[in-house]
């Protein structure tokens, strides 16, 4: 198989594989995409002891919830922050008493235009390992 780069491609590619396989490649553009905002969302993050930065976590997101939200189970990737950094929301949003000094907004933002071609070129590294 020739190697796929465009949509069109990348689509049709995917059908020529199983179910399961179509779904791991989905899966992978996917968390590669929310690791890329994760990255960025580090790099805003404010430091000061560096466990922010060290908390920010690009998760898949239980199928319950992508039920709820989607109405179906899509595959979706959420991008946050863990309990041992429990103030990032804080940070994030702002308070009553504090400005906010979002960090996960801007890495969203700087990556929204490019977050469909990252997902597009992992599924195609993806797709490219199992020919």
């Amino acid at each position: 198989m020739k190697s796929v780069s465009g949509e069109e491609e990348i689509v049709k590619a995917l059908k020529k594989f199983s179910k399961e396989v179509q779904t791991k490649a989905i899966v992978f553009g996917t968390r590669e995409a929310a690791k890329k905002i994760r990255d960025d969302a580090r790099v805003y993050a404010p430091l000061e002891t560096g466990n922010l930065r060290e908390n920010i976590r690009a998760l898949k997101t239980p199928k319950k919830i992508t039920r709820m939200l989607f109405g179906t189970e899509a595959v979706s990737y959420t991008v946050g922050v863990t309990k041992l950094a429990w103030y990032g929301v804080f940070l994030e949003y702002g308070t009553k008493h504090m400005s906010p000094d979002p960090f996960i907004y801007p890495a969203v933002v700087k990556n929204y235009d490019n977050i469909i071609s990252i997902l597009k070129k992992n599924i195609k590294v993806f797709l490219d390992k199992k020919v």
